[in-house]
């Protein structure tokens, strides 16, 4: 089965569709997708024409395509597993394209409402659960206060602490008492 050229033209439909009729993607539920995957292209992650909007099933397909056609590439595959959420441990989840393009629809809408209209301020109108994740905290070294409502993750990654995010994540929950002497509390 040749999954580039069916791949190309659920791409090529999208754009079409989404230039004859620009109002539907404001009544769709869409999302954005590289048509070249960015993790394979990164120079043209950024580029305009190579961002696509696929309804949920579009976007699905597309990945299990893009797994299919590039077989050996590790990163298509875990792009792949991420689209298709299983339970931990030892069953995986079947789901059909329909039950999770419904089940991404109705958790964008609880997000939407959840978010929309609710500080901190960059998470007013996110969607997804990226945004259910983004957490402000404070952060402690020892007893005196290092950072206010910073996002624990950017936070590490500025800071040289890439190893110890979970950790540090652990101690706002409440979990670890402290990781390498820092401790979070969200605000």
């Amino acid at each position: 089965m040749n999954y580039e050229k069916i791949y190309t033209r659920l791409i090529l439909n999208a754009i079409k569709r989404n230039e004859d009729h620009p109002e539907w993607s404001e009544k769709l539920y869409t999302e954005n997708h590289h048509w070249f995957p960015k993790s394979l292209y990164p120079d043209y992650a950024r580029e305009k024409w190579n961002i696509v909007k696929l309804t949920a099933r579009e976007h699905f397909v597309a990945h299990k395509l893009l797994m299919l056609m590039l077989p050996n590439s590790k990163k298509m595959k875990q792009a792949f597993s991420a689209m298709c959420h299983h339970n931990k441990g030892k069953r995986r989840l079947k789901i059909s394209s329909r039950d999770f393009s419904l089940a991404r629809e109705i958790m964008a809408k609880v997000c939407r409402e959840q978010f929309t209209g609710t500080s901190p301020q960059h998470m007013v109108g996110r969607v997804g659960l990226a945004a259910n994740r983004k957490k402000l905290a404070d952060i402690y070294f020892g007893d005196t206060l290092v950072a206010t409502g910073v996002v624990i993750t950017d936070w590490c990654n500025n800071n040289g602490m890439e190893q110890s995010r979970s950790n540090l994540n652990r101690t706002a929950r409440g979990v670890r008492k402290s990781a390498k002497g820092y401790r979070a509390v969200y605000v």
